[in-house]
């Protein structure tokens, strides 16, 4: 059985920490007896849970390095993030930019959220609440924000405005915002067998119809939205902008393709005909994504 000295060792100390017969001396000489254990197994997971239960900042960082350079990179970035090392953290966004083979297929892009700083975070979530509120929507719930700052920073310039579907492209919308693309927003849900589609604005009708006329007439129109499952909405939006005679219309999703409905993502097939180019957080992966932070940042005032 594969690290069975480490598991069994784990359980035993488990069943006395339990009969709570362990005094904090007692306990730091198992915990550094199951490092070793581990280390001999090469069961690099414990390993670093070891050291961060021991604070030993210096040999996490020696075990991140060490997984990192064995391509073991989930292991790396949990030490990584822990010691708050972005420069760390960035070298692996590079590594997986570059293809090198690793343990993160399954989700590549966590390590972009990972490599935002807290501060980051907590202001985007907050610029995000306030934002959503002045275009009309409340309670309004934000995607991970990761790929999305990718995204934009290499496509926003492509377009002159974006159009965002409440409430699952919210999100998107405002990172693309953020980099300096005008954005409106629409409500579409479906409804039974019906769909339907309202302009969120506060100006009157007459008034909307002359301003869509001008934001819309000749230009290139991207949309967000979270992901494509059945497509209706998706569809619905489409038909509304054609009416303004755009030169082009686009759509960003925030969740890559799958291959079965029962999974979470886009079911690509039901993207309905008409949107011109459809990109996916896949497309970008991890490219240049240092930068859009930076840019990101200088916008929140960080």
């Amino acid at each position: 059985m594969a690290y069975e000295r480490t598991l069994k060792y784990k359980f035993e100390m488990i069943k006395k920490r339990q009969r709570n017969n362990l005094s904090p001396e007692e306990l730091r000489k198992m915990y550094s007896e199951l490092n070793k254990i581990a280390l001999e197994e090469g069961y690099y997971g414990v390993v670093i849970d070891t050291y961060i239960i021991l604070n030993d900042k210096n040999n996490i960082k020696k075990i991140g390095e060490e997984c990192f350079h064995k391509g073991m990179f989930d292991n790396a970035l949990r030490a990584f993030k822990y010691l708050d090392d972005k420069s760390a953290i960035l070298r692996i966004i590079r590594a997986v930019d570059n293809g090198q083979d690793n343990d993160l297929n399954d989700n590549p892009y966590e390590i972009l959220c990972d490599y935002l700083s807290n501060i980051t975070k907590i202001e985007l979530d907050f610029e995000f609440e306030k934002w959503a509120s002045n275009k009309g929507i409340e309670d309004a719930y934000s995607h991970i924000f990761g790929p999305v700052i990718n995204m934009a920073y290499h496509i926003s310039g492509d377009y002159d405005i974006g159009i965002g579907i409440a409430r699952g492209g919210l999100s998107t919308a405002y990172i693309f915002e953020l980099f300096e693309l005008p954005i409106k927003v629409v409500q579409s849900h479906k409804k039974g067998e019906e769909t339907t589609f309202e302009w969120v604005t506060k100006t009157n009708q007459k008034g909307l119809e002359e301003k869509l006329l001008e934001d819309l007439e000749g230009k290139k129109v991207v949309v967000f939205d979270k992901d494509v499952r059945s497509g209706i909405t998706t569809k619905r939006v489409l038909k509304e902008i054609q009416k303004y005679a755009p030169k082009s219309i686009d759509l960003v999703l925030n969740l890559d393709p799958v291959d079965s409905e029962s999974k979470i993502g886009t079911i690509a097939s039901n993207i309905p005909n008409g949107y011109n180019a459809i990109y996916y957080p896949k497309d970008f992966d991890c490219q240049s994504f240092d930068e859009a932070v930076k840019y990101l940042e200088l916008k929140l005032g960080i």
